[in-house]
């Protein structure tokens, strides 16, 4: 593995880590594609140039946690964001006027976007030269970037304490049932335990149900709400 591959791994996410409610989803989204060096380096340059406040150490290498901040305007561009800061605001009683969308922090477990629709075979060449895994499948990546990355969050996590960690889909959610994961933050610092770990279906599954974005918001502050007061 390359430089690069562990700038990736340590890009914990878009907005503020301290003490924040943290949503953790699969995998990142983004314009990548397939020999296009130029849009890589952009991307590349744009998730690692923010400054690291505490480092990770992994495969023997010390890895620096970044994130950007999310700017205003930002929100309105990522569905999904919107929706965690709606979170937010019911959970606080706060105004989109008061900024809500700096209070969170949008996490993605896997660190590059799914550029191969066929992930059954062999993933592109040129992606992993990129980063250093020139024999790596997708499987291959999947496998190894979940186990580094569950390290890198959950130590971020011990660190930076947020209010509540609330999962979406699938992947993201078997996080929370890893003992390792469980272990790293619950036992590197025992404030941790004021982290409060959620689980949420995936968007499709909402779908199904006919669930609408307010029916899950809800639903999720009372369960936010519910585990603060225990």
């Amino acid at each position: 593995m390359n430089s690069e591959y562990y700038d990736l791994l340590g890009f914990l996410g878009y907005g503020e880590p301290n003490k924040s409610i943290w949503f953790i989803a699969n995998e990142e989204q983004g314009p990548i594609t397939e020999g296009d060096n130029q849009l890589w380096e952009k991307w590349l340059h744009e998730k690692c140039q923010s400054e690291a406040q505490v480092k990770v150490t992994l495969d023997e290498r010390t890895v620096p946690i970044r994130f950007t901040p999310w700017r205003k305007g930002d929100e309105d561009k990522y569905p999904g964001y919107r929706r965690c800061a709606r979170v937010v605001e019911m959970q606080r009683g706060l105004t989109r006027s008061e900024e809500t969308w700096k209070q969170a922090l949008l996490v993605n477990l896997f660190i590059l976007p799914s550029i191969n629709e066929d992930k059954g075979k062999n993933w592109t060449p040129w992606l992993s030269t990129k980063l250093g895994a020139d024999k790596w499948t997708w499987q291959e990546y999947v496998i190894n970037v979940r186990k580094a990355r569950s390290i890198i969050l959950a130590e971020a996590a011990a660190r930076y304490r947020p209010e509540a960690i609330i999962t979406m889909g699938i992947d993201a959610g078997t996080l929370l049932a890893d003992p390792d994961f469980q272990r790293r933050i619950g036992g590197i610092q025992p404030a941790i335990q004021v982290t409060q770990a959620i689980c949420h279906p995936a968007q499709r599954a909402l779908n199904s149900l006919r669930l609408s974005d307010d029916d899950w918001i809800v639903d999720l502050v009372q369960k936010v709400k519910n585990k603060a007061s225990k």
